[in-house]
């Protein structure tokens, strides 16, 4: 890809990266290359990495060789791994934010930090234990959209589609990992100040998701339905959220094994099918709602793995 003008080019999501590589790629009847040779490629061009970074620190090139261009080497084994992803209905925005959790949790002191003083417990927002634990407060920043706020959809590709499915598929596991090992006191920590707790987090996404996964069958099974909306707020409060988070888990596993095996299934056609929300009076398609609800899963999961983050959990 030529690189456009970075003085008048808008910030590269990875999402749009993804979404242009489909566009180019979908052109020709060859598709995507065999994983394989996807793989030979990727190899390829991290070894032109290396042929630039070698020439950089004293090899002489060959007469006529040219020292090259890292910027370009680099964004060619990028392109091999959007290649790799979309090939797979893969979400690298996805998975970058989930090996940033993961290196800015377990590696958080793995290495020398230029401050040389330890932070202290309101610095990382570590929480008191035990009873003090739930008069834990957080950082004055806006915590409330950890990996974004709610995306528009106006149009969703069948690429966009595919990564919804995965991510409501993989939802289960993914939550299950975020809540681990936490104590009682811990998971009824509010993930920020006046915040829902851990626990009610865990809970409300079963509530928010039984809803959703009706929703879909609805729209399935009858023309344009409008939709029950429902008070979240006040069903966080009912006694069902104060459960152990366990019940939810396991609920989970199995309405999005159903979830996903439906959305699976799904024709073009009934990918258009559409509900409406009676409050706002706007119409979704159900390709627009399994986005929603694939950044929802997220957008949750990582409002724990931030306060986990925050307090050293």
């Amino acid at each position: 890809m030529t690189a456009p003008d970075a003085s008048t080019s808008q910030p590269l999501s990875f999402a749009a990266a993804s979404a242009r590589v489909e566009a180019y790629v979908s052109q020709f009847e060859e598709g995507y290359f065999p994983p394989l040779l996807l793989l030979a490629r990727l190899s390829e061009e991290v070894g032109e990495v290396a042929r630039v970074l070698s020439h950089e620190n004293g090899k002489t090139p060959k007469p006529g060789e040219a020292v090259g261009d890292l910027e370009l080497e680099l964004a060619d084994a990028l392109f091999v791994m959007v290649c790799m992803a979309n090939q797979r209905g893969l979400s690298l925005e996805r998975g970058f934010e989930r090996m940033m959790q993961k290196v800015e949790t377990r590696d958080a002191r793995r290495w020398t930090r230029k401050d040389a003083a330890e932070p202290s417990a309101a610095e990382i927002g570590a929480a008191p234990s035990g009873e003090d634990a739930t008069r834990h407060t957080e950082p004055a920043a806006d915590l409330r959209y950890p990996i974004g706020p709610m995306p528009d959809v106006p149009e969703v590709s069948k690429l966009a589609r595919d990564q919804a499915i995965r991510a409501i598929a993989a939802l289960p596991a993914e939550l299950r990992a975020a809540v681990a090992d936490l104590n009682e006191a811990q998971l009824d920590v509010p993930y920020r100040e006046g915040g829902w707790t851990v626990r009610q987090l865990v809970h409300h996404i079963a509530d928010s998701h039984l809803n959703a996964y009706t929703r879909l069958k609805l729209a399935l099974t009858e023309k344009r339905p409008t939709i029950k909306p429902y008070d979240e707020s006040e069903w966080a409060r009912l006694a069902d959220s104060a459960l152990p988070v366990e019940v939810s888990l396991k609920l989970l596993d199995n309405l999005h094994q159903r979830w996903a095996t439906v959305l699976e299934s799904l024709s073009e056609a009934q990918w258009a099918r559409s509900f409406v929300h009676p409050g706002s009076g706007k119409n979704f398609t159900l390709a627009q709602a399994a986005l929603l609800y694939g950044w929802h899963g997220q957008h949750h999961t990582a409002h724990i793995l931030r306060l986990r983050e925050r307090c050293g959990w």
